[in-house]
Protein backbone atom coordinates (compact mmCIF):
# COMPACT_ATOMS: atom_id res chain seq x y z
CA UNK A 1 0.00 0.00 0.00
CA UNK A 2 2.90 2.37 0.62
CA UNK A 3 3.81 2.47 -3.10
CA UNK A 4 0.19 3.28 -4.03
CA UNK A 5 0.10 6.11 -1.46
CA UNK A 6 3.39 7.53 -2.75
CA UNK A 7 2.14 7.42 -6.36
CA UNK A 8 -1.19 9.10 -5.43
CA UNK A 9 0.64 11.85 -3.48
CA UNK A 10 2.98 12.42 -6.44
CA UNK A 11 0.02 12.75 -8.83
CA UNK A 12 -1.75 15.21 -6.52
CA UNK A 13 1.43 17.29 -6.12
CA UNK A 14 1.96 17.25 -9.91
CA UNK A 15 -1.62 18.45 -10.53
CA UNK A 16 -1.22 21.28 -7.99
CA UNK A 17 2.07 22.42 -9.57
CA UNK A 18 0.58 22.27 -13.07
CA UNK A 19 -2.38 24.43 -12.02
CA UNK A 20 -0.03 26.92 -10.32
CA UNK A 21 2.13 27.34 -13.45
CA UNK A 22 -0.91 27.60 -15.74
CA UNK A 23 -2.36 30.41 -13.60
CA UNK A 24 0.96 32.28 -13.77
CA UNK A 25 1.02 32.29 -17.58
CA UNK A 26 -2.70 32.93 -18.09
CA UNK A 27 -3.83 36.54 -18.37
CA UNK A 28 -7.17 37.39 -16.82
CA UNK A 29 -8.78 39.81 -19.27
CA UNK A 30 -12.22 41.16 -18.49
CA UNK A 31 -14.29 42.51 -21.35
CA UNK A 32 -17.32 44.76 -20.90
CA UNK A 33 -20.18 45.75 -23.19
CA UNK A 34 -18.96 48.51 -25.51
CA UNK A 35 -15.27 47.49 -25.44
CA UNK A 36 -13.49 47.26 -28.78
CA UNK A 37 -11.76 43.96 -29.53
CA UNK A 38 -9.87 42.26 -32.33
CA UNK A 39 -11.02 38.77 -33.41
CA UNK A 40 -8.54 35.97 -34.15
CA UNK A 41 -8.66 34.66 -37.72
CA UNK A 42 -7.31 31.25 -36.69
CA UNK A 43 -10.69 29.50 -37.08
CA UNK A 44 -12.19 31.92 -39.62
CA UNK A 45 -12.16 30.98 -43.28
CA UNK A 46 -9.87 33.42 -45.05
CA UNK A 47 -8.55 33.22 -48.61
CA UNK A 48 -5.79 30.71 -49.10
CA UNK A 49 -4.11 33.13 -51.50
CA UNK A 50 -2.85 35.15 -48.56
CA UNK A 51 -1.11 32.12 -47.05
CA UNK A 52 1.32 33.05 -44.34
CA UNK A 53 0.60 36.74 -44.91
CA UNK A 54 -3.03 36.47 -43.85
CA UNK A 55 -4.16 38.73 -41.06
CA UNK A 56 -3.90 37.21 -37.57
CA UNK A 57 -6.71 39.39 -36.21
CA UNK A 58 -9.55 41.39 -37.78
CA UNK A 59 -11.60 44.19 -36.32
CA UNK A 60 -12.08 46.23 -34.28
CA UNK A 61 -15.51 45.03 -33.23
CA UNK A 62 -17.68 46.31 -30.42
CA UNK A 63 -18.89 43.92 -27.73
CA UNK A 64 -22.69 44.02 -27.91
CA UNK A 65 -23.44 41.63 -25.06
CA UNK A 66 -21.59 39.63 -22.43
CA UNK A 67 -23.14 36.17 -22.76
CA UNK A 68 -21.08 34.62 -19.92
CA UNK A 69 -17.73 35.16 -18.22
CA UNK A 70 -16.06 33.33 -21.12
CA UNK A 71 -18.07 34.43 -24.15
CA UNK A 72 -19.32 37.63 -25.73
CA UNK A 73 -21.56 38.62 -28.64
CA UNK A 74 -19.82 40.89 -31.15
CA UNK A 75 -21.41 43.67 -33.17
CA UNK A 76 -19.96 43.39 -36.66
CA UNK A 77 -19.24 46.30 -38.97
CA UNK A 78 -21.17 46.28 -42.29
CA UNK A 79 -18.31 44.64 -44.18
CA UNK A 80 -18.48 41.61 -41.88
CA UNK A 81 -22.27 41.22 -41.80
CA UNK A 82 -21.95 37.96 -43.77
CA UNK A 83 -20.53 36.19 -40.69
CA UNK A 84 -23.12 33.81 -39.26
CA UNK A 85 -21.48 33.28 -35.87
CA UNK A 86 -21.66 36.27 -33.52
CA UNK A 87 -20.77 34.71 -30.14
CA UNK A 88 -17.07 34.05 -29.46
CA UNK A 89 -14.99 32.74 -26.59
CA UNK A 90 -12.80 35.44 -25.03
CA UNK A 91 -9.72 33.33 -25.83
CA UNK A 92 -10.24 34.32 -29.50
CA UNK A 93 -10.26 38.05 -28.67
CA UNK A 94 -7.59 40.65 -28.02
CA UNK A 95 -8.20 44.14 -26.66
CA UNK A 96 -8.13 46.86 -29.30
CA UNK A 97 -6.20 49.95 -28.33
CA UNK A 98 -7.36 53.10 -30.09
CA UNK A 99 -4.57 55.06 -31.68
CA UNK A 100 -4.89 58.46 -33.29
CA UNK A 101 -6.78 56.88 -36.18
CA UNK A 102 -10.33 57.36 -37.29
CA UNK A 103 -12.58 54.44 -36.33
CA UNK A 104 -13.98 54.49 -39.87
CA UNK A 105 -10.53 53.53 -41.16
CA UNK A 106 -10.58 50.13 -39.51
CA UNK A 107 -7.59 47.86 -39.72
CA UNK A 108 -9.40 45.20 -41.70
CA UNK A 109 -9.51 45.54 -45.46
CA UNK A 110 -12.89 45.99 -47.08
CA UNK A 111 -14.97 43.08 -48.28
CA UNK A 112 -14.40 42.41 -51.94
CA UNK A 113 -15.63 40.79 -55.07
CA UNK A 114 -13.55 37.60 -55.15
CA UNK A 115 -14.88 34.88 -52.89
CA UNK A 116 -12.34 32.57 -51.30
CA UNK A 117 -13.49 30.11 -48.61
CA UNK A 118 -16.62 32.09 -47.81
CA UNK A 119 -15.01 35.54 -47.49
CA UNK A 120 -14.97 38.27 -50.12
CA UNK A 121 -12.09 40.48 -51.26
CA UNK A 122 -12.28 43.46 -53.59
CA UNK A 123 -9.76 43.72 -56.40
CA UNK A 124 -8.30 47.21 -56.70
CA UNK A 125 -6.36 46.62 -59.93
CA UNK A 126 -4.55 44.03 -61.99
CA UNK A 127 -0.79 44.57 -62.00
CA UNK A 128 0.71 41.78 -64.15
CA UNK A 129 0.07 38.58 -66.08
CA UNK A 130 2.00 35.31 -66.28
CA UNK A 131 1.54 31.89 -67.83
CA UNK A 132 0.18 30.59 -71.13
CA UNK A 133 -2.91 28.80 -72.39
CA UNK A 134 -5.29 27.89 -69.62
CA UNK A 135 -2.61 28.36 -66.95
CA UNK A 136 -2.74 32.17 -67.01
CA UNK A 137 -2.55 34.02 -63.70
CA UNK A 138 -2.97 37.69 -62.86
CA UNK A 139 -1.25 39.60 -60.07
CA UNK A 140 -3.91 41.61 -58.24
CA UNK A 141 -3.75 44.36 -55.67
CA UNK A 142 -6.57 44.27 -53.11
CA UNK A 143 -8.49 47.36 -52.05
CA UNK A 144 -7.47 48.25 -48.53
CA UNK A 145 -4.05 46.60 -48.96
CA UNK A 146 -1.40 49.03 -50.15
CA UNK A 147 1.75 46.94 -49.78
CA UNK A 148 3.05 44.94 -52.71
CA UNK A 149 3.77 42.06 -50.31
CA UNK A 150 0.00 41.56 -50.02
CA UNK A 151 -0.56 41.26 -53.78
CA UNK A 152 -1.74 37.82 -54.93
CA UNK A 153 -1.50 35.73 -58.09
CA UNK A 154 -4.95 34.45 -59.12
CA UNK A 155 -5.92 32.14 -61.94
CA UNK A 156 -8.52 33.22 -64.48
CA UNK A 157 -11.12 30.91 -62.90
CA UNK A 158 -11.05 33.12 -59.77
CA UNK A 159 -12.41 36.05 -61.81
CA UNK A 160 -16.10 35.08 -61.91
CA UNK A 161 -18.08 38.33 -61.97
CA UNK A 162 -18.67 40.42 -65.08
CA UNK A 163 -16.76 43.35 -63.55
CA UNK A 164 -13.69 41.20 -62.89
CA UNK A 165 -13.80 39.69 -66.38
CA UNK A 166 -13.98 43.22 -67.78
CA UNK A 167 -10.90 44.14 -65.69
CA UNK A 168 -9.03 41.24 -67.33
CA UNK A 169 -10.13 42.32 -70.83
CA UNK A 170 -9.07 45.92 -70.14
CA UNK A 171 -5.71 44.80 -68.74
CA UNK A 172 -5.06 42.50 -71.72
CA UNK A 173 -6.07 45.24 -74.20
CA UNK A 174 -3.76 47.85 -72.61
CA UNK A 175 -0.86 45.38 -72.24
CA UNK A 176 -1.29 43.53 -75.55
CA UNK A 177 2.10 44.63 -76.88
CA UNK A 178 4.14 43.61 -73.85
Amino acid sequence: MAAVDIARDALILSAIQKEKFMKQSRKEVQYNVGDLVMLSTRDLKLPETLGKLKLRFVGPFKIAEKVSDNSVRLEFTPRFQHMKKTIFNIAKLRPYYIRDLDLDNSVSPPLPLIQRDGDYYEVDKILARRGKGNRVQYLVRWKGYDKSSEDSWLSTRDFRTAELKQMIRDFNRVNAGS
